[in-house]
C-alpha cells in the first residue's frame, strides 16, 4: 500500500475437553451438608476456531489493526465471530492517539453446564419468616445446561504524550465493557429474596400482626405460602419454616456495564554522577459497574462502585479510586525504590442485615477506610560474584509501616480481596544468572 506494507497473521485451532468426574460414594448418596448431593457426571466439548489479524497502514503516521476470531463450541453453546478494529494515529512525535472496538464471547464451562452440585455455607436473611439472624445455612450451586454464552462490546480510547525529550510521559485511557447475558452464580439470598418478592406480589404479608395463629413469629400468610406449590422448590425448610438448605444455579444475568478511566505518568530525572531517578504515578477511577440480574428484587440491580458487593458474586469489592506510585533510583550496579499503594474506602455490604447491624454496633461504621501501603527495596548486582554470571542480592520490606485494614464483623474478620493481612514483611532475595 502507498503508506507501507500490510502485516498479517492467520491461524486455526482445535481443542477437545473431556471431564469424567467420579465423586465419592457418600456424596453419591446425598450424605453431604443437609442432603446436598454429589453425583458422578461427564462432559465433552469440541471447540473449533480460526483467527486473523491485519496491520494496515492507512496514511503516514496512521495505521489500523483489523482482527477477528471465529469460534464454534458445538452443541447448545453454538458459535460466535468476534471482530476487533483499532486505530493508532501519531500526528506528532510527542503525541499518540488510539481507539478500538471489539466484541468478546465467553462460553459456559462444562462444569457450569453439567457439573454436580457443590455445597457450602452462606449467611442467610429470610424476610419471609423474619429470620434475620445472619447464621450460616447450606447453599448448593447447581449446573445449568440451558446457559448461553455471555458477550460483551468493548470500547477503548486513549492518548499518550512524550514531552521534555522523552523524559516525561503521560497517558490517559477510557475503557468500557458492556456485558450481555453475563454468566453469574446465584447466592442463597438471591433465591430467598426472589421468593419473598413473589410472596408479596401475590398480595400476602409477612407481618405476624396480620395473623399468627400458632404465635411462632411467622405470619399465617407465610406458613400458607411455604406449604403451597407457589413457593420456590429450591428452598428447603424444617418443620418450623426455618431455612436449612437452598439450591442455587448458574444463570445468565441480564446486563452489566463497566466503565473506567486510567491516568498515568512517568518522569526520568538525571542526577549526573549521583545516578538517575524515575518517578511513576498511575490512577484508576472506576466510573461505573452497574448490574441488572433481571429480577424484580431491587437488591439485584444497581451500581457496585464504592461498595463491597458481597451480594453479587461476579462483582468484586470496588473502590472508586486506586493510586499506585513510586520512585526508583539507579546508579551503576545499585538500585533502590519506594512504592506507594493507596486504596480508596468502600461501603460494606453483608449478605445479612444482622451482621451489618453488628458491624455498626461494634465497629461504629459501615465504611472500610482508605489505606496506604508503602514498600521499600534495595538491590546490588555483582558482575561475577559466583563464577562469570551476574548475582543480584535484594533486601526490602513490603508494607514497611505495618498498616492493617479495619476489622469487619464478618467471616474472616477482614476484606481480603482488597487487603493483605500479613502486615510488614521483610525479605532478602538472591538471584543468580546461569
Amino acid at each position: 500500500m502507498p503508506a507501507g506494507m500490510v502485516g498479517s497473521a492467520f491461524g486455526v485451532e482445535y481443542r477437545k475437553q473431556n471431564i469424567d468426574d467420579d465423586i465419592d460414594s457418600g456424596r453419591n448418596q446425598c450424605d453431604w451438608h443437609e442432603g446436598g448431593c454429589g453425583l458422578d457426571w461427564t462432559g465433552v466439548q469440541d471447540v473449533y476456531s480460526g483467527f486473523f489479524e491485519l496491520r494496515v497502514p492507512i496514511i503516514e503516521h496512521m495505521e489500523a489493526q483489523i482482527a477477528g476470531r471465529y469460534t464454534d463450541y458445538s452443541g447448545k453453546v453454538g458459535s460466535s465471530f468476534d471482530p476487533k478494529v483499532a486505530i493508532l494515529w501519531q500526528p506528532m512525535d510527542w503525541l499518540s492517539v488510539r481507539g478500538s472496538y471489539s466484541t468478546a464471547f465467553i462460553a459456559p464451562t462444562l462444569t457450569q453446564q453439567f457439573g454436580s452440585e457443590a455445597c457450602g455455607l452462606q449467611t442467610v436473611q429470610d424476610s419471609l419468616t423474619n429470620d434475620n439472624s445472619g447464621t450460616f445455612r447450606v447453599g448448593c450451586v447447581n449446573s445449568n445446561p440451558d446457559l448461553i454464552p455471555e458477550s460483551a462490546d468493548v470500547w477503548n480510547i486513549g492518548a499518550s504524550f512524550s514531552l521534555l525529550d522523552g523524559d516525561l510521559n503521560l497517558g490517559i485511557d477510557y475503557a468500557e465493557y458492556k456485558f450481555k447475558d453475563r454468566i453469574a452464580r446465584e447466592t442463597v439470598n438471591n433465591v430467598l429474596r426472589a421468593d419473598y418478592q413473589a410472596f408479596l406480589a401475590a398480595g400476602f404479608s409477612a407481618d405476624p400482626a396480620t395473623g399468627d395463629a400458632d404465635m411462632d413469629g411467622v405470619s399465617d400468610d407465610a406458613e400458607a405460602w411455604i406449604a403451597s406449590s407457589a413457593s420456590d422448590p429450591d428452598i428447603f425448610r424444617d418443620s418450623s419454616g426455618l431455612v436449612t438448605r437452598v439450591r442455587t444455579h448458574w444463570v445468565n444475568a441480564q446486563s452489566m456495564l463497566n466503565r473506567s478511566l486510567d491516568l498515568y505518568g512517568r518522569y526520568n530525572l538525571s542526577l549526573n554522577n549521583w545516578g538517575d531517578l524515575t518517578f511513576n504515578l498511575a490512577l484508576t477511577q472506576a466510573l461505573e459497574y452497574s448490574y441488572d440480574l433481571g429480577t424484580p428484587d431491587p437488591n439485584d440491580s444497581g451500581d457496585g462502585v464504592g461498595f463491597q458487593n458481597e451480594q453479587i458474586v461476579e462483582i468484586p469489592p470496588m473502590p472508586e479510586f486506586r493510586i499506585n506510585g513510586g520512585v526508583n533510583w539507579f546508579l551503576g550496579n545499585h538500585a533502590a525504590g519506594i512504592r506507594f499503594r493507596w486504596i480508596d474506602s468502600i461501603t460494606l455490604q453483608f449478605n445479612s442485615s444482622a451482621l451489618l447491624a453488628a458491624q455498626k454496633a461494634i465497629n461504629g461504621t459501615d465504611q472500610l477506610d482508605a489505606i496506604l501501603y508503602t514498600d521499600l527495596n534495595y538491590k546490588y548486582t555483582f558482575p561475577s560474584l559466583l563464577g562469570q554470571r551476574e548475582t543480584t542480592i535484594e533486601v526490602g520490606a513490603n508494607n514497611v509501616f505495618d498498616e492493617l485494614p479495619d476489622p469487619i464483623f464478618n467471616l474472616g474478620g477482614a476484606e481480603t480481596y482488597l487487603h493483605d493481612l500479613r502486615g510488614r514483611m521483610v525479605y532478602v532475595r538472591l538471584q543468580q544468572d546461569l
